[in-house]
């Protein structure tokens, strides 16, 4: 939220007038992006489509245990297959020098990070609607299967997010969680789905919508909210990724091995736009 720094004075009702309509403005004007077309991509059929980009970088938050690489994600007849595995240890820098030259440092294979591993990115800004993605979650402590959708202060917006997450410590559990305006769910939610989502892929979905969200597991609802006042704001930016954490994640996710590796497929994402019908990753489940 951004408030103009207001050099005259004004009255006390004034103040609070004039902070409600720049608040207003500015984030309205913060939000007016272009935004995507509704779309189903069934990787092992398209391969890499321009839209969706590959991360390579490094993380610069010490929470984050995991730096991106192009080369942990590769495309095939199976889908996306993202590997995360340890990073040798003669290959760790310091942060510092290589916030100098990030572009040279990765291009020599170096890092700040313990782990290696996949995330890839949607191009462009999307809003409410239907997300859907068919995935089989890696497996073992610490490691944390991801599909989200994000924006943050780093594109000049509040921290808006809506996350699944497959907490691979227990494959059996999902994580459910959102961020209005930089603030989590009181009590983020985890789900026992009944079955191991390592060993197949599943559906995994949300439909974000302006008075409320609800979260799905194949034709299974798992958690909704109903109150508007909850839901993050549009637009967004649309993720799927492998990472661990560190000890901060610990007590939630489990914390991996020093030489954890895991790997995750993603078959299929979409977006159906609110109020549209377009096709969607649940269609294959009926040969559509």
């Amino acid at each position: 939220m951004f408030i103009n720094d207001y050099r005259t004075p004004i009255s006390a009702a004034g103040l609070v007038l004039c902070m409600a309509a720049t608040s207003v403005s500015a984030q309205t004007e913060q939000r007016q992006r272009n935004m995507g077309e509704p779309f189903r991509t069934v990787f092992g059929l398209t391969g890499q489509l321009p839209e969706w980009w590959i991360a390579e970088y490094d993380h610069q938050e010490t929470w984050m245990q995991t730096a991106w690489r192009k080369s942990n994600v590769a495309f095939s007849p199976v889908g996306v297959e993202i590997a995360l595995f340890a990073a040798a240890d003669q290959n760790l820098v310091p942060l510092e020098d290589f916030r100098e030259d990030p572009a040279t440092f990765i291009e020599a294979g170096l890092t700040t990070k313990p782990f290696l591993s996949g995330q890839i990115q949607r191009r462009g800004w999307y809003g409410y609607g239907r997300y859907e993605i068919i995935l089989q979650s890696a497996k073992g402590a610490g490691l944390i299967s991801a599909f989200y959708i994000y924006t943050g202060p780093h594109f000049g917006d509040t921290h808006e997010e809506l996350d699944i997450e497959v907490l691979g410590q227990d494959t059996h559990k999902v994580h459910l969680n959102r961020y209005r305006d930089g603030q989590p769910m009181a009590e983020p939610v985890t789900v026992d789905v009944g079955l191991d989502t390592s060993e197949q892929p599943q559906l995994f979905a949300f439909e974000w919508h302006e008075d409320g969200i609800t979260w799905y597991m194949n034709d299974i609802e798992l958690f909704r909210i109903d109150e508007p006042s909850e839901v993050p704001l549009p637009p967004a930016k649309i993720y799927f990724d492998l990472w661990t954490g560190g000890a901060k994640q610990a007590n939630w996710a489990g914390e991996a091995e020093a030489d954890a590796t895991g790997y995750a497929v993603v078959q299929c994402a979409s977006f159906e736009a609110q109020n549209l019908s377009s096709p969607q990753c649940s269609d294959l489940k009926s040969g559509n």
